[in-house]
Protein backbone atom coordinates (compact mmCIF):
# COMPACT_ATOMS: atom_id res chain seq x y z
CA UNK A 1 0.00 0.00 0.00
CA UNK A 2 1.48 3.72 -1.02
CA UNK A 3 0.06 6.25 0.85
CA UNK A 4 -0.97 9.68 0.10
CA UNK A 5 -1.39 12.33 2.48
CA UNK A 6 -3.36 15.33 1.68
CA UNK A 7 -4.76 18.22 4.36
CA UNK A 8 -4.03 17.72 8.06
CA UNK A 9 -6.00 14.45 8.78
CA UNK A 10 -4.59 12.71 11.39
CA UNK A 11 -3.28 9.25 10.17
CA UNK A 12 -2.55 7.53 13.93
CA UNK A 13 -5.18 4.93 12.97
CA UNK A 14 -3.83 4.33 9.85
CA UNK A 15 -2.12 1.11 9.16
CA UNK A 16 0.92 2.11 7.32
CA UNK A 17 3.11 -0.30 5.07
CA UNK A 18 6.65 0.41 5.00
CA UNK A 19 9.87 -0.85 4.14
CA UNK A 20 10.65 -1.63 8.12
CA UNK A 21 7.73 -3.73 8.14
CA UNK A 22 8.41 -5.25 4.67
CA UNK A 23 11.77 -6.42 5.41
CA UNK A 24 11.74 -9.39 2.09
CA UNK A 25 10.10 -6.99 -0.04
CA UNK A 26 12.33 -4.40 -0.19
CA UNK A 27 15.47 -5.75 1.33
CA UNK A 28 18.74 -5.57 -0.74
CA UNK A 29 19.32 -9.14 -0.62
CA UNK A 30 15.55 -10.06 -2.19
CA UNK A 31 16.05 -7.01 -4.75
CA UNK A 32 19.70 -8.41 -5.87
CA UNK A 33 17.95 -11.52 -6.13
CA UNK A 34 15.77 -10.51 -8.91
CA UNK A 35 18.40 -8.34 -10.85
CA UNK A 36 20.37 -11.28 -11.11
CA UNK A 37 18.11 -13.23 -12.90
CA UNK A 38 19.90 -14.93 -16.54
CA UNK A 39 17.95 -11.98 -19.10
CA UNK A 40 18.69 -12.37 -22.90
CA UNK A 41 18.07 -9.25 -24.72
CA UNK A 42 18.19 -8.92 -28.26
CA UNK A 43 18.75 -5.75 -29.99
CA UNK A 44 20.07 -4.22 -33.22
CA UNK A 45 18.19 -1.43 -35.27
CA UNK A 46 15.16 -2.29 -37.04
CA UNK A 47 14.95 -4.18 -39.70
CA UNK A 48 18.90 -5.88 -38.68
CA UNK A 49 17.22 -10.03 -38.10
CA UNK A 50 16.49 -9.37 -34.62
CA UNK A 51 12.87 -11.30 -35.01
CA UNK A 52 14.63 -14.09 -37.02
CA UNK A 53 17.27 -14.56 -33.99
CA UNK A 54 14.34 -15.20 -31.69
CA UNK A 55 12.35 -16.72 -33.35
CA UNK A 56 15.24 -19.55 -33.35
CA UNK A 57 15.90 -19.33 -30.15
CA UNK A 58 12.74 -19.55 -29.04
CA UNK A 59 13.03 -23.09 -30.34
CA UNK A 60 15.09 -23.71 -27.20
CA UNK A 61 13.01 -25.54 -24.67
CA UNK A 62 14.66 -23.46 -22.01
CA UNK A 63 13.86 -19.59 -23.79
CA UNK A 64 10.50 -18.25 -24.79
CA UNK A 65 11.36 -14.64 -26.34
CA UNK A 66 8.40 -14.20 -27.73
CA UNK A 67 7.04 -11.02 -29.80
CA UNK A 68 8.24 -7.70 -28.79
CA UNK A 69 6.54 -5.79 -26.62
CA UNK A 70 5.52 -2.42 -28.16
CA UNK A 71 5.06 -0.70 -25.16
CA UNK A 72 8.96 -0.78 -24.25
CA UNK A 73 9.56 1.91 -26.69
CA UNK A 74 8.22 4.14 -24.85
CA UNK A 75 9.50 2.93 -21.59
CA UNK A 76 12.92 3.03 -23.01
CA UNK A 77 12.23 6.58 -24.49
CA UNK A 78 11.26 7.85 -20.67
CA UNK A 79 14.79 5.95 -19.18
CA UNK A 80 17.08 7.79 -22.17
CA UNK A 81 15.77 10.95 -21.74
CA UNK A 82 15.45 10.62 -17.82
CA UNK A 83 19.22 9.60 -17.69
CA UNK A 84 20.47 12.07 -20.34
CA UNK A 85 18.99 14.99 -18.45
CA UNK A 86 21.40 15.79 -15.07
CA UNK A 87 19.12 18.77 -13.74
CA UNK A 88 15.97 16.47 -13.40
CA UNK A 89 18.00 13.55 -11.87
CA UNK A 90 20.45 16.29 -9.69
CA UNK A 91 17.40 17.58 -8.38
CA UNK A 92 16.04 13.83 -7.33
CA UNK A 93 18.34 12.91 -5.73
CA UNK A 94 18.87 16.02 -3.61
CA UNK A 95 15.64 15.05 -2.48
CA UNK A 96 17.02 11.84 -0.59
CA UNK A 97 16.95 9.03 -2.99
CA UNK A 98 19.61 6.63 -3.05
CA UNK A 99 22.39 6.93 -5.37
CA UNK A 100 21.35 4.46 -8.44
CA UNK A 101 17.75 3.53 -7.49
CA UNK A 102 16.60 5.19 -10.86
CA UNK A 103 18.49 2.59 -13.48
CA UNK A 104 17.48 0.05 -10.74
CA UNK A 105 14.27 0.71 -10.14
CA UNK A 106 13.53 0.76 -14.36
CA UNK A 107 15.50 -2.63 -14.42
CA UNK A 108 13.42 -4.06 -11.44
CA UNK A 109 10.27 -3.07 -13.81
CA UNK A 110 11.86 -4.71 -16.68
CA UNK A 111 12.66 -8.04 -14.70
CA UNK A 112 8.76 -7.70 -13.72
CA UNK A 113 7.63 -6.96 -17.68
CA UNK A 114 9.25 -10.32 -18.85
CA UNK A 115 8.27 -12.79 -15.75
CA UNK A 116 4.31 -11.70 -16.69
CA UNK A 117 4.91 -12.58 -19.94
CA UNK A 118 1.76 -15.72 -20.90
CA UNK A 119 5.09 -17.81 -21.71
CA UNK A 120 8.53 -17.31 -20.51
CA UNK A 121 11.44 -20.58 -20.34
CA UNK A 122 13.94 -20.67 -17.68
CA UNK A 123 15.94 -17.79 -18.83
CA UNK A 124 14.24 -14.75 -19.81
CA UNK A 125 14.21 -13.17 -22.42
CA UNK A 126 12.95 -9.78 -24.69
CA UNK A 127 13.61 -8.85 -28.17
CA UNK A 128 13.53 -5.40 -28.51
CA UNK A 129 15.58 -3.58 -31.36
CA UNK A 130 16.04 -0.41 -29.48
CA UNK A 131 17.10 -2.07 -25.94
CA UNK A 132 20.49 -1.41 -27.04
CA UNK A 133 19.90 2.26 -26.35
CA UNK A 134 19.99 1.84 -22.49
CA UNK A 135 22.44 -1.59 -22.91
CA UNK A 136 25.09 -0.66 -20.83
CA UNK A 137 23.13 0.90 -18.07
CA UNK A 138 20.50 -2.03 -17.96
CA UNK A 139 23.69 -4.63 -17.35
CA UNK A 140 25.11 -2.70 -14.44
CA UNK A 141 21.73 -3.43 -13.01
CA UNK A 142 21.65 -6.97 -14.39
CA UNK A 143 24.68 -8.73 -14.11
CA UNK A 144 23.53 -11.85 -15.13
CA UNK A 145 22.22 -10.56 -18.64
CA UNK A 146 23.50 -11.26 -21.94
CA UNK A 147 22.99 -9.22 -25.19
CA UNK A 148 22.90 -10.46 -28.95
CA UNK A 149 23.57 -7.56 -30.97
CA UNK A 150 22.47 -7.97 -34.70
CA UNK A 151 24.26 -6.05 -37.22
CA UNK A 152 23.31 -5.77 -40.85
CA UNK A 153 24.63 -3.58 -43.74
CA UNK A 154 22.65 -0.25 -43.59
CA UNK A 155 22.03 -0.48 -47.18
CA UNK A 156 20.28 -3.70 -46.75
CA UNK A 157 18.28 -2.14 -44.12
CA UNK A 158 17.44 1.07 -44.96
CA UNK A 159 15.98 -0.60 -48.39
CA UNK A 160 13.93 -3.04 -45.92
CA UNK A 161 12.35 -0.14 -44.31
CA UNK A 162 11.35 1.46 -47.40
CA UNK A 163 9.74 -1.59 -48.51
CA UNK A 164 7.89 -2.58 -45.34
CA UNK A 165 6.46 1.04 -45.16
CA UNK A 166 5.85 1.13 -48.94
CA UNK A 167 8.13 4.61 -49.36
CA UNK A 168 9.34 5.71 -52.71
CA UNK A 169 12.82 4.08 -53.74
CA UNK A 170 15.06 7.41 -54.53
CA UNK A 171 18.26 8.73 -52.15
CA UNK A 172 16.21 10.72 -50.51
CA UNK A 173 14.32 8.23 -48.42
CA UNK A 174 16.82 5.94 -48.50
CA UNK A 175 19.66 8.37 -47.35
CA UNK A 176 16.75 9.00 -44.00
CA UNK A 177 17.01 5.93 -42.94
CA UNK A 178 20.29 5.10 -43.77
CA UNK A 179 21.24 7.97 -41.58
CA UNK A 180 19.09 6.42 -38.66
CA UNK A 181 20.91 3.22 -39.14
CA UNK A 182 24.23 4.80 -38.80
CA UNK A 183 23.25 7.35 -35.36
CA UNK A 184 21.56 4.10 -33.75
CA UNK A 185 24.75 1.53 -34.61
CA UNK A 186 27.51 4.51 -33.38
CA UNK A 187 25.60 4.33 -30.20
CA UNK A 188 24.85 0.45 -29.99
CA UNK A 189 28.35 -0.19 -30.80
CA UNK A 190 29.67 1.76 -27.79
CA UNK A 191 27.84 0.34 -25.44
CA UNK A 192 27.96 -3.28 -26.48
CA UNK A 193 31.95 -2.86 -26.58
CA UNK A 194 31.94 -1.18 -23.19
CA UNK A 195 29.54 -4.32 -21.72
CA UNK A 196 32.19 -6.68 -22.74
CA UNK A 197 32.16 -9.76 -25.50
CA UNK A 198 31.43 -12.22 -22.31
CA UNK A 199 27.82 -10.04 -22.44
CA UNK A 200 27.51 -8.55 -25.47
CA UNK A 201 28.11 -10.78 -29.12
CA UNK A 202 27.89 -9.06 -32.25
CA UNK A 203 26.01 -11.25 -34.81
CA UNK A 204 26.21 -10.54 -37.88
CA UNK A 205 23.05 -10.86 -39.65
CA UNK A 206 24.73 -12.29 -43.29
CA UNK A 207 26.10 -14.85 -41.13
CA UNK A 208 22.85 -15.82 -39.36
CA UNK A 209 21.44 -16.68 -43.02
CA UNK A 210 24.62 -17.64 -44.52
CA UNK A 211 26.09 -19.75 -41.99
CA UNK A 212 23.36 -20.66 -39.49
CA UNK A 213 25.00 -23.67 -37.83
CA UNK A 214 28.45 -22.33 -37.12
CA UNK A 215 26.69 -19.03 -36.49
CA UNK A 216 24.18 -20.77 -33.96
CA UNK A 217 26.73 -22.95 -32.02
CA UNK A 218 28.89 -19.73 -31.17
CA UNK A 219 25.68 -18.53 -30.09
CA UNK A 220 24.79 -21.36 -27.76
CA UNK A 221 28.66 -20.90 -26.49
CA UNK A 222 28.06 -17.26 -25.19
CA UNK A 223 24.92 -18.22 -23.76
CA UNK A 224 25.83 -21.36 -21.98
CA UNK A 225 23.04 -23.40 -23.57
CA UNK A 226 22.59 -26.79 -25.53
CA UNK A 227 22.20 -26.94 -29.13
CA UNK A 228 19.21 -28.13 -30.52
CA UNK A 229 18.34 -29.59 -34.19
CA UNK A 230 15.21 -26.92 -33.86
CA UNK A 231 17.21 -23.96 -34.34
CA UNK A 232 18.50 -25.11 -38.33
CA UNK A 233 13.94 -25.66 -39.48
CA UNK A 234 12.37 -23.00 -36.85
CA UNK A 235 10.09 -21.93 -39.36
CA UNK A 236 8.38 -25.75 -38.87
CA UNK A 237 7.73 -24.48 -34.90
CA UNK A 238 5.99 -21.35 -35.54
CA UNK A 239 2.65 -21.49 -34.07
CA UNK A 240 3.89 -24.33 -31.47
CA UNK A 241 7.05 -23.97 -29.92
CA UNK A 242 7.53 -20.04 -31.22
CA UNK A 243 5.18 -18.16 -30.34
CA UNK A 244 4.26 -15.78 -33.11
CA UNK A 245 1.18 -12.89 -34.07
CA UNK A 246 0.43 -11.43 -37.53
CA UNK A 247 0.56 -8.31 -36.55
CA UNK A 248 4.77 -8.78 -36.16
CA UNK A 249 6.76 -6.78 -39.17
CA UNK A 250 8.63 -9.46 -39.62
CA UNK A 251 5.67 -12.30 -39.50
CA UNK A 252 5.89 -13.41 -43.11
CA UNK A 253 9.23 -13.68 -43.15
CA UNK A 254 10.04 -15.67 -39.91
CA UNK A 255 7.42 -18.20 -41.16
CA UNK A 256 9.68 -19.29 -44.31
CA UNK A 257 13.01 -21.39 -43.91
CA UNK A 258 16.39 -18.94 -43.16
CA UNK A 259 17.20 -17.66 -46.78
CA UNK A 260 19.60 -15.67 -48.21
CA UNK A 261 17.19 -13.80 -50.38
CA UNK A 262 17.73 -10.10 -49.05
CA UNK A 263 21.23 -9.87 -49.04
CA UNK A 264 22.48 -7.05 -51.24
CA UNK A 265 19.04 -6.68 -52.45
CA UNK A 266 18.94 -2.99 -52.75
CA UNK A 267 21.62 -2.53 -55.43
CA UNK A 268 20.19 -1.29 -57.97
CA UNK A 269 17.22 -0.22 -56.92
CA UNK A 270 17.61 3.07 -55.73
CA UNK A 271 17.12 5.70 -58.07
CA UNK A 272 19.42 8.84 -57.50
CA UNK A 273 22.04 6.99 -55.17
CA UNK A 274 24.69 8.75 -54.61
CA UNK A 275 27.74 6.59 -53.79
CA UNK A 276 30.28 9.28 -52.74
CA UNK A 277 27.94 10.32 -49.88
CA UNK A 278 27.18 6.24 -48.73
CA UNK A 279 30.68 6.17 -48.51
CA UNK A 280 31.46 8.52 -45.89
CA UNK A 281 28.81 6.92 -43.49
CA UNK A 282 31.30 5.93 -40.60
CA UNK A 283 29.46 2.61 -39.39
CA UNK A 284 29.61 1.50 -42.80
CA UNK A 285 33.60 1.71 -42.61
CA UNK A 286 33.76 0.21 -38.90
CA UNK A 287 31.71 -2.49 -39.76
CA UNK A 288 33.70 -3.33 -43.02
CA UNK A 289 30.33 -3.29 -45.17
CA UNK A 290 32.47 -0.65 -47.71
CA UNK A 291 34.61 -2.61 -50.35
Amino acid sequence: MILFLFGKESISNVNKISSENNQDLFSEEFVNKVLNRSIIFIGGVGRSGTTLMRSILDTHSSIKCGPESPFLAYFITLWKNLNSNRRTVEQTYKRGYKDGFINKAFSLFLVYVLENKHLHGNILCEKFPQIMTVSFDLHKKLPNSKFIYMIRDGREVAYSFLNKLNKTKDFKHFKFYLDVWNRENEVYLDNCNRIGNLSCKKVRYIDLVMKTKETMEQICDFLGIEWTDKFLNHNEYIGTDVFAIPDEWSYKQIKKPVNNKSLNSWMGKISGYKENYVKKLSMLKTFGFLK
